[in-house]
């Protein structure tokens, strides 16, 4: 089990940061000892093992993150888009219940996203679609290109439309998908979740993303992961005390 006196990343956060993760370690000891528990999410300690320990992220970090980052919209609106979340799991879930999955995708909240997210899994490999409402096109993140993590993206969407078309506009289906151009870039090969936690992240900034500006992203990935589990923690006793108090 990771340690809380030593896993990657932990000099390289704040103080604060490494206090919040220093607690969860050693007060959640265990590898199947529930963290959180709440809709889609359920994390335990082998997944946050799992995360600081720079291995493979699941669809449950890809949860947490889109979580996450709806705590972070509700206090700081501004610096965020408003968004939707598509999950991994509607595009692996069967026919009989992959419309349960995308149930919050209604007219009216469709109509008040600038926004889609839609993490999408290949195998060995994540990467991520973005449905930018406003501009009417797709946007495709992928830190490692390859032609084989696109050829199913025209399924996925179509599969989409076919369990949502009611709220999504008409034509949504000819809107053209495009690669991001000059996107930072894997070097390592566990890493292509932390990069798509963070392109989810970029893709709700207001402002536009200069990606010159953040060539590093794989040296600073060790940091990333710690300051990703922080988050973590931070939103998660924010929604406990919330259903305590509530």
């Amino acid at each position: 089990m990771i340690s809380a006196a030593c896993y990657p990343g932990r000099d390289l956060i704040t103080p604060r940061q490494r206090d919040i993760i220093e607690f969860v370690l050693t007060n959640f000891t265990g590898s199947d000892r529930t963290i959180f528990d709440s809709g889609n999410v359920l994390i335990n300690r082998a997944l946050i093992d799992d995360l600081l320990g720079e291995r493979w992220l699941s669809d449950v970090h890809i949860n947490t993150w889109a979580l996450v980052l709806s705590a972070h919209r509700r206090r700081s609106p501004a610096q965020f888009k408003s968004f939707l979340y598509i999950s991994p799991d509607h595009a692996r879930s069967k026919c009989s219940n992959s419309e349960t999955l995308i149930s919050h995708v209604t007219l009216e909240n469709v109509s008040k996203a600038n926004i889609l997210l839609m993490p999408v899994h290949t195998p060995g490999h994540w990467s991520l679609l973005v449905c930018d409402l406003m501009r009417r096109k797709w946007d495709f993140y992928d830190s490692m290109p390859r032609s084989v993590h696109r050829t199913s993206l025209p399924t996925l969407v179509s599969a989409f439309y076919k369990d949502a078309h009611k709220a999504l506009p008409s034509d949504l289906l000819t809107w053209k998908i495009e690669p991001v151009d000059k996107i930072p870039k894997q070097q390592g090969g566990t890493d292509c979740g932390v990069f798509v936690l963070k392109y989810m992240e970029a893709a709700l900034s207001p402002s536009e993303i200069v990606w010159e500006n953040h060539k590093n992203w794989q040296a600073s990935m060790s940091r990333f992961r710690a300051e990703i589990a922080a988050d973590f923690f931070r939103v998660f006793h924010e929604i406990i005390v919330a259903n305590l108090t509530g």
